[in-house]
C-alpha cells in the first residue's frame, strides 16, 4: 500500500495491490470466482482503511450484512497491513452480468455496510449505512460521505483468471478535503470514468503509484508519505477459542462432554482448536462457579 497527498494536502490518497494476500485468503476460504471477487473488494478496502487509522493497536472491521446468495462477508484489518476475510457462502458462483463481468452486485444483494473502528479505547465506534450498490466501492464511498462527511472516490478490483486464481487485485481511495477546487473535482470525475479496471491495470504491470498518477494528471503530482506491506494475518488463538466455548454456556459444554471433545474452527483461517474431555470439565466448573451453581 501507498499513502500520499496532492494539491497541498487538499487531496488524500490511498492505493494498494493485494494480489498475493488475496490468493492466500482464497485458498483458505476455497472461494469461487464470484465469492472471492466480492470478498476481495471488501478486503482491499478494509486493509487501506485500517492502515489509515494511524494508531499502533487499532483494528478496523467491515461487515456486509446482505440478502444475496453470498450470505454476508467480513474483512478485518489491523493498522500494520495485516488483514483477513470471510464469506459466509464461499462456493456461490453466478453467471456473468450483462457486461460479461462477475456479478458481485447480484451476489451481494441488498443490505447494509457495518464499519467498526476499534482504537483500543473502552468501546469501538460502530457505524451502519445502507448498501447503495452491493459492488462495495460505491458503498465505501457512500460511508465516507454520509458518516465522515468526506467526499471520496473509490475504485476496487479483483481479476480472476480461468484457473480460478487471482490474477491481480487492488484499489484506490481518493479523498477530497476542504479547499479543493471544483475544477479538480470535475477532472477527477473524468479520470475515474476513464480509469477502467484497477485490477486490469495492475495485471498490465502498473504500480499503485502509477495508477494514482494517471488519475490525478500532471497538474496534481502526489507526494508519497508512506509504504506498507500487506499480508494475511489471523488473530485467532487457543485462548480465544477457549473463551468462545465458555460463552456457549454450561448446557452446550455438557453436550461436548457427552460427545467426548470440543472443537472450535476459525472461519477466517480454518485453524482447528481441539479441547480434551478434561479441558471441557474444567471449563464447565468455571461456568458453574460464575453462575453460582
Amino acid at each position: 500500500m501507498v499513502r500520499g497527498i496532492a494539491l497541498e494536502g487538499s487531496v488524500r490518497i490511498l492505493s494498494s495491490r493485494i494480489t498475493n494476500t488475496l490468493l492466500e485468503i482464497r485458498r483458505r476460504q476455497d472461494a469461487s470466482p464470484t465469492a472471492i471477487a466480492a470478498l476481495g473488494r471488501l478486503v482491499c478496502a478494509a486493509v487501506m482503511m485500517g492502515w489509515d487509522m494511524k494508531v499502533s493497536s487499532g483494528r478496523l472491521t467491515l461487515q456486509v450484512v446482505c440478502d444475496g446468495p453470498l450470505g454476508g462477508m467480513i474483512a478485518d484489518a489491523d493498522t500494520q497491513g495485516g488483514v483477513r476475510g470471510y464469506v459466509r457462502n464461499p462456493h456461490v458462483d453466478l453467471p456473468p452480468n450483462e457486461k460479461g463481468k462477475i456479478d458481485v452486485e447480484r451476489a451481494v444483494g441488498r443490505g447494509e455496510l457495518v464499519v467498526i473502528k476499534d482504537y483500543g479505547l473502552r468501546e469501538p465506534y460502530l457505524t451502519r449505512v445502507p448498501l447503495v450498490s452491493g459492488g462495495i466501492a460505491l458503498d465505501i464511498a457512500n460511508y465516507y460521505k454520509s458518516s465522515e462527511q468526506i467526499p471520496s472516490a473509490v475504485a476496487l478490483g479483483v481479476l480472476v483468471d480461468p484457473k480460478r486464481l487471482i490474477a491481480s487485485a487492488g484499489g484506490v481511495i481518493i479523498q477530497l478535503m476542504p479547499g479543493v477546487s471544483e475544477e479538480f473535482v470535475s477532472h477527477l470525475e473524468r479520470g475515474f470514468s476513464k480509469l477502467g479496471s484497477v485490477s486490469r491495470k495492475l495485471e498490465d504491470g502498473m504500480t499503485p503509484e502509477e495508477i494514482v498518477e494517471e488519475l490525478l494528471g500532471k497538474d496534481a503530482s502526489p507526494t508519497w508519505l508512506g509504504h506498507q506491506k500487506v499480508e494475511f494475518r489471523c488473530t485467532c488463538s487457543y485462548e480465544k477459542a477457549e473463551s468462545a466455548i465458555l460463552t456457549l454456556g454450561k448446557d452446550e459444554i455438557k453436550r461436548m462432554i457427552e460427545e467426548g471433545k470440543g472443537e472450535v474452527e476459525c472461519k477466517f483461517c480454518n485453524a482447528k482448536y481441539v479441547f480434551s474431555l478434561e479441558d471441557l470439565k474444567k471449563m464447565l466448573e468455571e461456568v458453574e462457579k460464575d453462575e453460582g451453581v
